[in-house]
């Protein structure tokens, strides 16, 4: 029979940026345990005992995005908007050094490419 499990947590960082100050939440959410009917909409198509671990994951992970979410919010801290010049910069230096380049060479091409636009929190 489901049953709510519900779970701490606590965040040190927010879009990849360090908090002041480390925020907790809890979150809740519906474990099932093996004998339970899955909803077909959260079923792989495998074993029932791999299917109930899949939906616990994935139910807890949604929990907890959730929960903290609603935590930096309550603490006034937001999702920084996609045209932000500091997440611009960000994903440019990352798709850089996934291409290949040291963190120096993926910084020092980002400002040569964003020139005035590039921005970095220090």
């Amino acid at each position: 029979m489901a049953q709510t499990v519900t779970k701490a947590a606590e965040v040190k960082t927010a879009y990849s940026q360090p908090l002041p100050e480390p925020i907790s939440f809890s979150y809740s959410y519906e474990e099932l345990k093996k004998g339970d009917t899955v909803p077909e909409d959260e079923k792989p198509k495998d074993m029932e005992e791999l299917v109930v671990n899949y939906v616990n994951a994935k139910r807890n992970s949604a929990a907890r995005a959730k929960a903290q979410v609603e935590a930096l919010e309550a603490k006034g801290i937001e999702a920084p908007k996609a045209d932000d010049p500091y997440v611009i910069t960000a994903n440019i230096i990352r798709n850089f050094k996934n291409a290949g380049m040291s963190e120096s060479e993926a910084t020092e091409t980002a400002k040569m490419t964003l020139g005035a636009k590039f921005a970095v929190r220090s």
